[in-house]
């Protein structure tokens, strides 16, 4: 198992907790747990904290401390020793430090620098894709076996319900990939030109563009050194072109084919037709091959999978296509010499390898997008940017990444490279000592800031090592002061500085003046090589994109004839091969599909995919060989410098891209990284706003729409725009960005769209607005069952975030809850333990039961107060409620259009009659009516929905607005001029800067800050002013203070003060003296000095209101009259506004206010026209503005178009999770040209519930309710897997809440049966027993019944109907051989149906269910019995019922019959003989099936307790290593643990047991087998060997666990399992820092019974219920090491007993507190506790449920098997109980037991919990 950071973190807080209680290694413990901690956050991991974790930082607090007053202590005496040694301790702990940070560094660097946002996510396919061969690899799909403790057991993304490319086509019944391939290749219409032949031209006239360009996508790259040439991008073509293949293939089949071609051909006179037909005929002959998984001649098949589609091997031959993986695994694609791949075996046809590179891009690149973006938007929409020079603001901007690599690259003579001379140097100069960390990284010159702090400090060395210096960057000024160099202004010569401002001098320099002109240099040529990177990714995106192609006018002139044209513009070459992914993403991570194929793909000698490997911390190496692969798709490592040029894998990765422009008013920003390829994956629901917006600059957009900001309008809503790929984000709360980000927007969808209702009983509305969630009455509809506040804290909802929202209705307060719960129930197990006993309960236990009841009801009391409203997410969600309505609305309008063209193929589609039809073709019809609004022009349909547009609209002046609000003539435009002339002051050309100042008010002050820009304002003015007259002018502030009216509307906007000067004054006063500012600064303060405020984030409150009502709102009126649509009246009146500019200042508010009362409104006279000035004019006139405006009426267009606006996918997406199967008979498809329905879809489909309003717009109301009043319910509810919004909005849920019916797969082993109308599947029977005496807990039974053997084999339906015979099992349709089929036509000559089980070579029927076209189901078994014994013959292999194998019999005889028929076999199956065959039902309430359990042989490897006793139970021995803590080392050999039991009879460790087993599973982890026992009692000691792993592989198979129904309930401290009409077992669940442990169970009816048939039944399903337990308390995976381990280790003892039965040994000193150890212990703990009490250090986020097995990764099954002695019931009352063979205690473990007691000396509680 790979360690990572939080394995690493919970086993050392899991070491601590246990060295607080047995005091051993104490101090390591602390130590580790520092380090581990600090790991975890370095790596970017915030720490959801519960109270282990408190007390565990507690812990580390005050031994801190107290080292720390020690120190002082001793560093204060007198004595000069211990001074000395108080400085030689103070010593220490610094080196202990830098030891930690040492290896906190190595730990690091494997994170990427602390962001894990690449690196696979936890996912529930991790080792289910079994490895393929070469040839499964061409020729089949992914496919993962069954798992069953999995969530999802039986599904995943490459299955044909789910995978785009397999989607089938309802009028072809074709797949879509083949459907795609077909219409690549033929042209649309006789003589035209199909795909693949315009594919072909365009490649080759790229391939000739850039070869002339020397691009390295094409020519590659040479070796400075060898001269070799590598292609690691996509490579020369070698003229290999898919069209020329097909034509190859074409030509050889009309060969092969003469004289059906001849026979086409004379159907056709025309040429062009006659050559259409041909094709056609050629493609429908190869399409049977692609389809077909036959093995031809060679045992090759000729299917094209998953590979062969990708790589586009389609024509060549099965032996072809493995030869070019088998290439591309041995050889490589990278090299020169292997670009020519040889498909024939010497016989000179090739393919090149840059054509399957371009295959792979084509055809996997949507593929890659697809899983990773959200179900509700529909492809890559947004078109790609061509990178240039313009992306970079300043060709400088990475300059000092530039350096950083260059010191490491540039040669030096004595230390390697001039990164290292420095290095060395530093740390010569100041002498690092022994033992302490030398400095080993340049990143301290990252900022020159930082730098010169470390540099100045008393301890450099230390300073510089500290981790937040982690930029991969050198600032040059830095690194020149470092070297005691200065830069001239002669930029390209260098001095020497005076000795003291420099770090070095001359006397010991590491770097001279000419080695900083050559970094100089090689900086130059990383910024060249930067450039060359950009041209690289043009070149290669030809190939990868889709319709998203650039902007015509983006592309360059050369270029413009390289690019495929639609009437939408330019697309990707591959852009056809996008199609089958127009639809709504998987909304997984890509990285998690990487895994799977890698997992799945054929590996070399070495382990490595064509993809790469992975390594232990969960990256993806890309595989050297074949960089041009999959390098697209691979994240890159950025561990690296940075590099004047990027690697190959990095150059061409899609991943850690950065935004080519990133600006605002402010101006441009430097960009993250030089690659800008950004779009590459982009997605939104509005494409023509999103493609106009999009490439403009910020001043473009203010031009557009009077505004620079669209971040609000496309950015950050939840519903428009989406890239994940740039989502970058460390690892919060445990979830990486990206993936909670498309994880939370599925939950969103899911839940507005009621997915979780099953379609016989939808949802009501067809979308629940985001405010009526809460609503009681949508509570079934939702996702999260709780308090509705959670989910809207969770997304937002209120515009508050989860912490502001009160106490109850945030997650925080739901974990605090359920801690207080589980330290209730923890205690009051405790107490209950003493009541009655005669040990003495210990003191203060009754005290802590007291004080956390008291807890508990002070945390249920919390009110639930009101949550306040907030605009900014609640505007989001409103706009989603408005978009979702439309696009649904829309959708409904479709589906209408569609409706008469489903009923035409089917005229029966609709059947009220038919319940299930009628609702699975309603289903089927959104979902087609959906995708068609994907796929179709606007002029078919005419449909419109919401978004946002740009539309013109008149705006009237602000003199005619402000005149007819207020009722009279107001013209604030003559206002502010008559104002200015009045009260300004001149301004005239002639005037210096200075006279300028000093009439404005400004500050001569030169070392006022804004000195400067005072200076440029009045430059600006003066270079304005006209040559004549000149200007007046006067301050904005200045302007607000002479009292006349401005605002339109009337609103008093006046300030006080008319100079300048004082209404900066005033300002500053008022700042500094209102309560609000005091109140942020205090609470900044706090912040700053405590890291955290008191009121949790809430210190700017009122601050923003405090502006906006006393500054902001009245100094933005005058800069809004003077631009947009009231610019003309401003010019009218000679008015000009001159802006100063961004004032500097940390708060940014502060910043705006002074800036706009610096601002300067002048006016020029002589430029106003006199009337204006004389009298107050109305302005009559409309000007036109264009602004971004929501409304309904966009056009919605296909997603190929990026024009007008997009359905979000509603109906075909998110169906892994909330869809149902049905079975619908019609669907519709798009010709190119028409709607055509078909009913050639596959018979099952997986599809959404429609709502009953939909059902309702589309069928009307009460046809509607007529068909839901029939009977009717599709069987299998929906998966309901949404993200778990307590844990951070996890795609895949592992809450228990949200889990719902998916634990069905493991609690009813029937849930995935299939069952048809008339296509009944072999009931089975309910009830499992152990013996005839379990009946005595079974009631309601005729007592008469029918006993026969039933071999251990599958049953199956066999179907006789007239001469034909067939066959079939829940799997599907069951192999008769020709045999079989005579034998079965020889029974009865009458039609029939019947129930039967194959066993070796024989069939034997079990029982009737129709004869002679009756129905007989109904009839008893004794009657079946007589028709089969009557009128059926056994013949040859084919078995009737009869005394061989049946009986009949009484209760009183039942005994003996079955003990007869035992002799025969061992599984009996028992029928009430007064029982129907309930036809249609999964199980039979009155069938029984008994099978004995089977003895096994197995070593003892523990023993734990002091009577009874638990035995950890082996076999083997094992002759391999890799079990993980599974191995167990006894005596030099090692043995599987297969689980433990609990037993009177005492045994010592080695001794050989006979052991009663139940069942036998297996699982595979880590590419070995695993055996868990279900065990019952140990029978006797033996002298035979233990059992090996092949007699238990054997023992699955003949003895597996029998599955039977039960439901399972966790609650904090008991685990209830329920078996249908018998009873329920419950188990006490006890919790510790390690897990839970399910222990003591008992019967609620056992007293009633006397019979513990149901505690056997629970214990034998062991298995099962601890997977089903683990879905539903997840835990974090501890530490697991692929070693065997030796009981005799002290160590590997310890991580045994924390392991497995956690039963205390009597002997082991380490585990049973001494007393007086224990009192210190307790006493140092319950001090700590009343500290972390007094500090309120309480809550978690989440149930931490650690084990059962249950989930915690835990490989070894623990705790009792069987309970066989009532003594360990919480309720036994001492008296005898019968049981079918009562094991008592022996007398010698009596006698031992007590006289142990006996000695004790206190008393001790012995725990049945582990690890306590």
């Amino acid at each position: 198992m790979r360690e990572d950071a939080t394995d690493w973190y919970l086993r050392a807080r899991s070491d601590l907790l246990k060295s607080l209680l047995d005091g051993y290694d104490y101090y390591n413990s602390i130590a580790n747990y520092i380090l581990a901690s600090e790991n975890l956050e370095n790596h970017g991991y915030m720490i959801v904290k519960n109270h282990d974790d408190y007390f565990c930082d507690m812990v580390v607090k005050e031994e801190e401390k107290a080292i720390e007053e020690r120190i002082q202590e001793m560093m204060a005496s007198e004595s000069l020793k211990e001074r000395e040694e108080g400085r030689a301790l103070r010593t220490q702990v610094e080196r202990d430090k830098m030891a930690e940070k040492g290896r906190e560094k190595e730990q690091t660097n494997l994170m990427f620098s602390g962001s894990s946002a690449e690196t696979i996510p936890n996912h529930h396919w991790k080792d289910r894709f079994p490895e393929a061969s070469i040839h499964d690899f061409v020729t089949l799909w992914p496919d993962a076996p069954m798992k069953e403790d999995a969530l999802y057991s039986n599904t995943h993304r490459f299955q044909k319900e789910y995978h785009p490319l397999l989607a089938v086509n309802s009028v072809t019944g074709l797949p879509a990939y083949i459907e795609t391939l077909r219409d690549f290749y033929l042209p649309t219409e006789p003589g035209g030109l199909s795909m693949a032949e315009k594919v072909k031209k365009h490649e080759s006239m790229h391939e000739n563009h850039y070869q002339t360009k020397n691009n390295p996508s094409i020519v590659g790259i040479k070796d400075e050194y060898t001269g070799e040439i590598n292609h690691p991008f996509k490579g020369p073509l070698h003229d290999s072109h898919l069209h020329d293949f097909y034509l190859d293939n074409l030509e050889a089949w009309k060969k092969g084919n003469s004289d059906l071609v001849n026979s086409i051909t004379n159907e056709y006179d025309n040429p062009a037709e006659q050559d259409f037909a041909v094709k056609q005929a050629h493609m429908d002959d190869a399409i049977k091959g692609w389809m077909s998984q036959d093995l031809n001649e060679n045992n090759e098949r000729g299917s094209l999978g998953w590979g062969g589609y990708n790589f586009g091997l389609e024509f060549l031959s099965p032996s072809q296509r493995d030869n070019v993986i088998a290439h591309l695994m041995e050889k490589g694609s990278n090299s020169e010499a292997v670009q020519k791949i040889d498909i024939d075996g010497g016989k000179g046809r090739t393919i090149s390898v840059g054509r399957v590179k371009r295959n792979l891009r084509h055809r996997f690149s949507p593929e890659f997008f697809s899983e990773m973006r959200n179900i509700l938007h529909t492809s890559q929409n947004q078109r790609s940017h061509v990178e240039s020079s313009d992306d970079f603001r300043d060709i400088t901007d990475y300059d000092s990444e530039l350096l950083f690599n260059a010191l490491h690259e540039a040669k030096h003579e004595e230390h390697g490279t001039m990164a290292n001379a420095i290095i060395n140097a530093l740390n010569e100069k100041h002498d690092v000592e022994e033992g302490e960390a030398p400095l080993d990284n340049l990143r301290a010159l990252a900022h020159f800031g930082q730098y010169m702090g470390a540099i100045s400090s008393s301890n450099v060395i230390s300073e510089m090592m500290d981790r937040r210096h982690h930029r991969n960057s050198v600032s040059k000024p830095a690194l020149l002061h470092l070297l005691g160099l200065k830069q001239m202004r002669d930029r390209g010569k260098y001095e020497p500085t005076e000795k003291e401002k420099g770090h070095f001098d001359g006397t010991n320099r590491p770097l001279g003046i000419e080695d900083i002109k050559e970094l100089d240099k090689m900086v130059v040529q990383g910024r060249v090589g930067l450039l060359k990177d950009k041209l690289i990714r043009n070149a290669e995106a030809h190939s990868h994109l889709g319709f998203n192609g650039p902007h015509e006018d983006d592309i360059p002139e050369d270029e413009a004839d390289l690019w495929i044209r639609t009437e939408h513009g330019p697309v990707g070459i591959g852009s056809f091969f996008h199609i089958p992914y127009i639809r709504g993403g998987n909304g997984r991570s890509s990285l998690s599909m990487l895994e799977m194929l890698h997992d799945w793909m054929p590996k070399d000698m070495d382990g490595n995919s064509l993809l790469g490997s992975i390594t232990p911390d969960g990256r993806i190496v890309i595989n050297s060989k074949n960089t041009g692969l999959f390098g697209p798709v691979i994240p890159v490592d950025r561990t690296g410098a940075f590099s004047k040029e990027l690697n190959p894998h990095q150059i061409q990765s899609f991943w850690d891209v950065s935004a080519k422009r990133k600006e605002s008013a402010k101006g441009r920003f430097k960009t993250r990284n030089s690659k800008n390829n950004e779009m590459v994956g982009h997605s939104t629901l509005d494409p023509e706003i999103a493609n106009t917006l999009g490439r403009l600059t910020h001043d473009e957009r203010v031009d557009l729409i009077g505004s620079g900001r669209t971040n609000h309008h496309l950015g950050h809503d939840i519903s428009l725009a989406h890239n994940p790929i740039m989502s970058r984000g460390k690892i919060l709360e445990g979830t990486e960005t990206r993936i909670r980000n498309t994880s939370l927007h599925s939950h969103n969808l899911h839940t507005r769209l009621g997915r979780r209702l099953p379609p016989h009983a939808p949802a009501k509305t067809r979308w629940i607005k985001a405010q009526d969630i809460k609503n009681p009455k949508n509570k079934d509809a939702r996702t999260h069952i709780g308090d509705a506040r959670v989910w809207d804290a969770t997304h937002k909802l209120s515009g508050k975030t989860a912490r502001d929202l009160p106490e109850k209705s945030n997650p925080q307060f739901q974990a605090k809850l359920e801690s207080a719960l589980d330290e209730v129930n923890h205690l009051e197990s405790q107490v209950s333990m003493y009541a009655g006993a005669e040990d003495e309960m210990p003191e203060g236990l009754m005290e802590e039961l007291m004080a956390a009841r008291s807890n508990l009801h002070n945390l249920e009391e919390v009110g639930g107060t009101t949550v306040a409203s907030g605009r900014g997410f609640t505007f989001k969600h409103d706009q989603f409620d408005i978009k979702g309505e439309a696009d649904l609305s829309a959708i409904t309008e479709m589906a209408k259009i569609l409706k008469p063209v489903m009923e035409k193929a089917d005229p029966e589609a609709f059947d009220p009659n038919d319940k299930l039809k009628f609702l699975s073709n309603t289903s089927r019809l959104f979902y087609d009516a959906n995708r068609m609004l994907m796929l179709v022009p606007h002029n078919v349909h005419g449909l419109t929905t919401h978004g946002p547009g740009i539309d013109t609209e008149k705006v009237p002046s602000a003199s005619a607005t402000a005149s007819q609000i207020l009722g009279d003539t107001i013209v604030p435009h003559r206002n502010m001029m008559i104002s200015a002339i009045q009260n300004g002051v001149d301004i005239t050309r002639d005037m210096s800067v200075e006279e300028v100042m000093t009439a404005l008010g400004f500050d001569h002050d030169e070392d006022d800050e804004l000195h400067e820009q005072h200076k440029e304002l009045a430059q600006k003015i003066i270079d304005s002013a006209p040559e004549e007259g000149g200007l007046r002018a006067l301050t904005h502030g200045s302007l607000l203070s002479t009292g006349m009216g401005f605002h339109p509307r009337g609103q008093d906007i006046s300030l006080e003060h008319e100079l300048h000067t004082n209404h900066m004054t005033t300002f500053n006063e008022a700042y500094d003296n209102e309560p609000v500012v005091q109140r942020y600064k205090e609470m900044a303060r706090e912040k700053a000095s405590t890291g955290r405020a008191s009121q949790g984030g809430k210190e700017t409150r009122g601050l923003n209101d405090w502006f906006k009502t006393n500054y902001l709102g009245k100094l933005g009126v005058i800069p809004r009259l003077m631009r947009g649509p009231y610019a003309d009246e401003a010019e009218k009146y000679g008015l000009t506004y001159y802006d100063i500019g961004e004032v500097a200042d940390k708060s940014h508010n502060k910043s705006k206010v002074k800036s706009l009362i610096h601002n300067v409104i002048a006016v020029d006279p002589n430029a106003v026209d006199r009337s204006l000035i004389a009298s107050e004019t109305i302005d009559e006139n409309m000007t036109d503005i264009t602004q971004l405006k929501r409304a309904g009426g966009r056009e919605i267009h296909p997603a190929t178009s990026l024009k007008g606006a997009a359905v979000g996918d509603y109906f075909t997406s998110g169906r892994m999770e909330t869809a149902y199967p049905m079975f619908p008979t019609v669907g519709v498809e798009w010709d190119g040209n028409n709607f055509v329905a078909g009913t050639n879809g596959p018979n099952q489909q997986v599809l959404h519930s429609i709502s009953e309003q939909s059902l309702n717009d589309i069928h009307g109301e009460e046809l509607v309710q007529q068909v839901m009043a029939l009977p009717g319910e599709f069987q299998r509810g929906a998966l309901s897997q949404q993200p778990n919004i307590l844990l951070g909005g996890r795609a895949e849920s592992d809450d228990p809440y949200d889990i719902g019916k998916s634990l069905m797969a493991l609690m009813d082993p029937d849930v995935l049966l299939k069952s048809e109308d008339g296509k009944p599947l072999p009931i089975l029977p309910m009830h499992r027993i152990f013996s005839i005496k379990d009946f005595e807990a079974l009631r309601g039974f005729s007592g008469e019944w029918a006993v026969s053997i039933l071999p251990a084999a599958e049953r199956f339906i066999v179907r006789k109907k007239g001469n034909r015979i067939t066959a079939y099992d829940k799997n599907g349709d069951v192999a008769l051989s020709p045999e079989d089929r005579k034998q079965f036509k020889a029974l009865n000559d009458k039609n029939w149906m019947i129930d039967a089980t194959r066993s070796d070579d024989e069939i034997h029927i079990v029982d009737i269910i129709e004869y002679d076209d009756s129905n007989i189901a109904d009839m008893t078994v004794r009657e079946r019995l007589k028709v089969l014994r009557g009128q059926f013959d056994s013949h040859e292999h084919v078995i009737v019922p009869g005394p061989h194998n049946l009986r009949l019999t009484d209760t009183e005889g039942l005994n003996e019959v079955v003990e007869s028929l035992k002799e025969s076999g061992e599984r009996i199956l028992l029928r009430d003989a007064t029982s129907t065959y309930m036809r249609g039902e999964k199980r039979h309430p009155k069938w029984f099936l008994l099978r004995p359990d089977k003895q096994v042989t197995l070593i003892i490897l523990d023993v734990r307790g002091k009577g009874p006793f638990t035995y950890r139970l082996g076999a083997g021995p094992l002759d391999a290593e890799g079990f993980g803590n599974r191995g167990v080392e006894y005596e030099g050999q090692s043995y599987l643990d297969v689980g433990t039991i609990k037993s009177p009879k005492p045994f010592e460790e080695g001794d050989i047991v006979n052991v009663k087993v139940s069942g036998v599973k297996s699982r595979n982890k880590n590419g070995k087998t695993l055996y868990d026992v279900a065990t019952s009692k140990i029978v006797s000691e033996t002298e035979d060997a233990p059992a090996s792993l092949e007699t238990l592989s054997l023992l699955t198979k003949a003895h597996p666990v029998l599955p039977v129904q039960f439901s399972l309930d966790v609650t904090h401290n008991r685990l209830t399992i329920s078996f249908p009409e018998i009873d329920n077992v419950v188990y006490k669940m006890e919790r510790n820092s390690h897990g839970i442990w399910a222990h003591s169970p008992y019967s609620t009816l056992a007293d009633l019974q006397k019979n513990e048939y149901p505690i056997l039944l629970a214990e034998s399903l062991r298995p099962l219920w601890n997977q089903a337990a683990s879905l539903m308390i997840k835990g974090v995976k501890p530490d697991v090491e692929n070693n065997a381990r030796s009981m005799a280790d002290p160590e590997h003892r310890k991580e045994s007993e924390k392991e497995s039965a956690g039963i205390i040994d009597e002997d082991d000193e380490m585990n049973i507190l001494k007393p007086n150890q224990m009192v210190k212990t307790l006493a140092r703990i319950a001090d700590l506790v009343d500290k972390l009490a007094k500090e309120k250090m309480s809550g978690r986020t989440s149930a931490q449920g650690f084990g059962i097995d249950v989930g915690d990764g835990t490989e070894s099954p623990r705790g009792p098997t069987s309970l066989n002695s009532e003594q360990s019931l919480p309720d036994w009352d001492m008296r005898e109980r019968p049981t079918e063979d009562p094991e008592e205690e022996y007398p010698a473990a009596r006698s031992k037991r007590l006289k142990r007691k006996n000695r004790e000396e206190s008393d001790v509680y012995e725990a049945e919990s582990e690890n306590e």
